[in-house]
């Protein structure tokens, strides 16, 4: 079953429209606080081929808007946050050369929660759903050795399960999460076409992986003062089905930067 077949962009629109909403409009608990602002971050990516030998790396950097909100009550905590950037990657692969300035394109958003415990030293666990879409564009250009490139779209869905740990004194708040990202299904489409007419579009499944975030938040204690946060984000995917005589390798993404909030 291809879950995720039908969560195209549009779907990932009406997700991230939801999440923003929700962070300007919901005013029913009694502690909100709502954040928009920029990120920056540097990201590499690397595929493994089935003996676990690395064949292929894209690193670079990203910048983009980001936005989270918190809703917190007494016995509950509601949250959200998405992201939208642009960045650039080299690749670099020992069979296929090298090609720099590849432009990555990354928007992603999530909601959750769950149940609050404390006051002053809060601590909340929470449940939720997420999404993903990457788009990777080599596509119509050749690497250093004459290999064509083309682009990459990937769409993932998870459900991220995490710990928020908040301290709050008369100045300022630092919040702390661990999240694990469950992968329920990605769909990687990558355009061979363009490769060569000789080559059609595939599509593959991915069925197995996983999520790690972990987030350093810094915010003023008024509603209309902003903050900061450190974050490490990494995600290991399996292979994918075989698909046209093709698959989609293993890979591994480690992202690290922070965000500005407003």
């Amino acid at each position: 079953m291809i879950l995720f077949k039908f969560i195209n962009s549009y779907y990932l629109l009406l997700l991230f429209s939801a999440i923003f909403f929700f962070n300007f409009v919901n005013n029913s608990f009694s502690s909100e606080t709502s954040h928009i602002g920029i990120y920056l971050s540097g990201k590499s990516y690397e595929e493994t081929d089935l003996s676990g030998d690395p064949f292929m790396a894209q690193s670079g950097f990203m910048i983009g808007l980001a936005g989270r909100a918190d809703e917190i009550s007494d016995e509950f905590y509601v949250g959200s946050k998405g992201r939208i950037g642009w960045g650039q990657v080299d690749y670099t692969s020992e069979d296929t050369g090298t090609m720099e300035d590849i432009s990555d394109y990354h928007i992603e958003g999530s909601v959750y929660g769950g149940p609050t415990f404390g006051e002053k030293d809060q601590f909340a666990l929470y449940i939720g759903l997420g999404g993903r879409y990457l788009y990777n564009a080599s596509g119509y250009r050749l690497s250093s050795t004459g290999h064509a490139g083309y682009d990459r779209i990937s769409r993932y869905l998870y459900a991220p399960i995490g710990i928020r740990i908040s301290n709050i004194n008369s100045n300022r708040v630092i919040v702390f999460n661990l999240e694990y990202d469950y992968f329920i299904q990605g769909i990687q489409e990558s355009k061979l076409s363009q490769a060569g007419p000789s080559y059609s579009d595939v599509t593959h499944s991915q069925d197995s992986g996983y999520g790690i975030k972990l987030t350093a938040g810094f915010f003023g204690v008024q509603k209309d003062k902003g903050g900061f946060e450190l974050y490490l984000d990494l995600w290991d995917i399996d292979d994918s089905k075989p698909a046209s005589g093709f698959y989609e390798p293993r890979n591994v993404t480690t992202e690290f930067g922070f965000r500005i909030y407003f």
